[in-house]
């Protein structure tokens, strides 16, 4: 996102994927969800809002 102050569109971004996040990390501790189903997830959400998906 740079190094400058984030807009507020970035924020929302950072929001979506924070709860994106939360909510896989809970289906996956609960034994719901797979990891694999946890990096499809968090791909999808950073696809979707247009930012470029996590490495590894």
């Amino acid at each position: 996102m740079g190094t400058g102050h984030p807009t507020p569109e970035q924020r929302s971004a950072v929001r979506v994927i924070e709860h994106t996040w939360h909510s896989a990390l809970i289906t996956w501790l609960s034994g719901r969800s797979s990891i694999a189903q946890v990096k499809i997830d968090i791909e999808t959400v950073c696809r979707l809002i247009g930012t470029p998906a996590p490495i590894g």
